[in-house]
């Protein structure tokens, strides 16, 4: 999934789009967690958020509570592309056209691979990623 985000992305707005697989942004987007301001705590957004960027920028953007631009938010790792505001939705279709030209199980098993890297530690990444490489060898999936 690709995100296209111009204008705010907040609380769980900002937590739909950095769910997404990749995200394209206008140069005036404006993301951020605005809960703790407003007597909420920020309990949904947190996992998500910590696994993203790590614990010390996460925790600083949900109590701070401050509202980054879509610049600070690719120095973080939160979005992947920043681009001029009208041109947000034309990105992200060029980006889903690009993956669209690709073999969907060669993406899809790397999406597998991917998601199964982050929640594993390196020895253990390492080894799933070889029995993928195996299997899509011996099946042609």
């Amino acid at each position: 999934m690709i995100a296209a985000v111009r204008g705010y992305a907040l609380g769980g707005g900002c937590n739909l789009a950095i769910a997404c697989d990749m995200v394209v942004a206008g140069e005036g987007a404006v993301f951020g967690y605005p809960e703790v301001k407003r007597g909420l705590a920020a309990t949904m957004v947190t996992p998500g958020l910590v696994h993203r960027i790590g614990p010390k920028a996460a925790f600083e953007l949900l109590t701070l509570a401050e509202d980054i631009s879509a610049e600070k938010a690719l120095s973080l790792g939160l979005i992947n592309r920043v681009v001029a505001d009208e041109a947000v939705l034309a990105e992200a279709e060029r980006m889903a056209d690009v993956l669209l030209d690709y073999d969907a199980n060669a993406i899809r098993v790397t999406k597998r691979v991917f998601l199964k890297s982050r929640e594993l530690r390196l020895n253990d990444a390492l080894d799933a990623s070889r029995e993928a490489m195996l299997l899509t060898r011996e099946t042609g999936r």
